[in-house]
């Protein structure tokens, strides 16, 4: 499974309203638009008109633990049949993968508003016996298997996805179909309160404007392969997420973003030789994905947690909220301030 693929973090991402489509789908409304109280570092308690329009207009992007500690806040639901339908299916690239994964970057945002379906990459081995690349075009439908079928039938046919492929469930087995993507598991799992196994993981991310030249995904892919166990996650944006302006909230990826992409590395061994390899591994990887890759400014998801990006610029805002700077973490928001001394200014 994936490093994200506990319980807590999955329920995190169905929760996050800025977070990519995983669980939200093309339907629905990701803008906290009923949000919500914070605390702030005085301790005092703030709602929308106590907290001001633009603090209200800066915590909903998805950083709001620059400001203070989010406590209530509403979500706007869209309708979920009793039973939705999902489906994994591989394909290495000895297998047509890279084509596939060629014809997902134009319709994968646009297919259908029901539909969810991203795409994962991680080493396999093929059928020789040697190290490749396996993509999984893992996906959620909002609707029945008949209905699923007519739609990648439809849009994505060089899929080749069967009725047999595919499995219907109740929305909270998802939950646990994500984790590892099996059917089955009793829905009791996900009151377990044991810890998962101790692991590390470093990851950073990207966005996609452009479709990445389908001649240039060989080469993406052999980078992949020298890192000992990467995982790139390919997730569309499409529907309400492009539907929102840009500047309407602090998550400005909307129209004109195709998907987003998560880099990650996972390890056990907590030697710090282990760690470096990987970090420079990543940083490799991330350097080289430079061309394909959203620019002027280059683009990252927050909640990824990259801590080579260092510290963003909504400085006005927590210099009135935070100006002591008590919610500082890596990537938090420093206090105008604190910006500017660091500039030399």
């Amino acid at each position: 499974p994936l490093p994200a693929a506990t319980f807590l973090q999955c329920l995190s991402q169905y929760l996050n309203a800025t977070a990519s489509d995983f669980v939200f789908t093309q339907n629905d409304n990701t803008e906290y638009s009923s949000l919500l109280e914070i605390v702030d570092a005085n301790g005092k308690i703030l709602d929308r008109k106590s907290m001001g329009e633009d603090l209200f207009w800066a915590i909903r992007g998805g950083g709001g633990g620059s400001f203070g500690v989010v406590v209530a806040w509403k979500l706007k639901l869209v309708y979920v049949p009793d039973k939705v339908s999902v489906f994994s299916l591989s394909k290495t690239i000895e297998e047509g993968g890279s084509s596939l994964f060629n014809k997902w970057q134009y319709i994968s945002h646009k297919v259908s508003r029901d539909l969810f379906m991203r795409v994962i990459a991680l080493p396999a081995l093929n059928e020789a016996g040697n190290r490749t690349i396996q993509l999984i075009f893992n996906s959620m439908f909002l609707g029945n298997v008949d209905k699923l079928m007519e739609t990648i039938t439809d849009s994505f046919p060089e899929l080749g996805l069967q009725e047999k492929d595919c499995s219907e469930m109740s929305w909270i087995e998802t939950v646990l179909y994500f984790d590892n993507y099996t059917v089955g598991r009793s829905i009791d799992v996900l009151k377990d309160r044991k810890p998962v196994p101790k692991s590390y993981f470093n990851g950073k991310s990207d966005y996609v404007k452009e479709p990445i030249p389908k001649e240039k995904l060989e080469e993406i892919w052999k980078w992949c392969l020298e890192g000992d166990s990467p995982v790139l996650v390919m997730e569309p944006h499409g529907g309400m997420m492009h539907e929102i302006d840009g500047l309407r909230i602090a998550y400005p990826h909307r129209k004109g973003y195709l998907y987003n992409i998560q880099y990650l590395e996972q390890w056990q061994d907590d030697s710090i030789e282990s760690s470096a390899k990987r970090i420079s591994w990543m940083r490799k990887m991330y350097e080289n994905m430079t061309p394909y890759v959203a620019k002027y400014p280059r683009a990252a998801y927050v909640n990824y947690r990259d801590l080579d990006l260092g510290e963003n610029d909504n400085a006005d805002n927590t210099s009135v909220v935070d100006p002591d700077n008590y919610f500082f973490y890596e990537q938090s928001i420093p206090p105008l301030i604190v910006s500017e001394e660091k500039c030399g200014i």
